[in-house]
């Protein structure tokens, strides 16, 4: 079974974002988000999946996109038919365009050459997969900071807990990173943690 990860950096508040993009930018987070999403576990015929909302399309650098060695799904309903055409013209069809997540997650589940499926954002698409009880393991970034509820418009809130259970947690770390909300650059602490689904539920 294709295992379904959720990966997110988020703060003390539960915040992940603001006007469509991230509330942090630290270097750490986005090695652990690229190892992470990346490793395969020598299954070198195999990919990776990162699905994502347009928006957190939107945000990603375009010298970045597509996201590489990984298969880039991108759910939306309102801009369906402009990314099927940027699909064509831009990115020669490398991309999987759906306006269905439940079903394009069923359909990856069937494939030979899916190792793993994440869930990168935004904040519906996180709501979705966790209020259908999809996600068998969380990864998350959390920054020890908390800002004012005018810089943070999305948040990740419905995570139950109870059904999962903590199978790493890093030490604290100190590190440089922008604020991005209030573009200020500034030493922040934060840790990684990983849980996983806990079956007896």
């Amino acid at each position: 079974m294709v295992e379904i990860g959720l990966i997110v950096c988020k703060n003390i508040d539960n915040g992940i974002g603001y006007q469509d993009d991230l509330l942090f930018r630290l270097k750490p987070d986005i090695e652990f988000f690229k190892k992470t999403t990346l490793d395969v576990e020598n299954n070198n015929d195999m990919k990776n999946v990162v699905i994502m909302g347009y928006n957190t399309w939107k945000s990603i650098p375009n010298k970045f996109k597509p996201l590489t060695d990984r298969i880039n799904v991108i759910i939306t309903k309102r801009n369906y038919q402009h990314m099927m055409e940027e699909n064509k013209t831009k990115y020669s069809n490398q991309l999987i365009i759906s306006n269905n997540l439940l079903e394009i997650i069923d359909s990856l589940k069937l494939r030979l050459d899916v190792f793993r499926v994440f869930i990168i954002g935004g904040e519906n698409i996180y709501k979705e997969t966790l209020d259908n009880n999809l996600i068998d393991k969380l990864y998350i970034t959390n920054v020890l900071y908390s800002l004012s509820n005018q810089f943070i418009d999305t948040y990740l809130t419905n995570i139950n807990y109870d059904k999962y259970l903590l199978s790493w947690k890093s030490t604290i770390y100190k590190e440089n990173g922008t604020i991005i909300p209030l573009n200020k650059k500034q030493p922040l602490e934060y840790y990684f943690s990983i849980f996983t689904r806990n079956n007896a539920h």
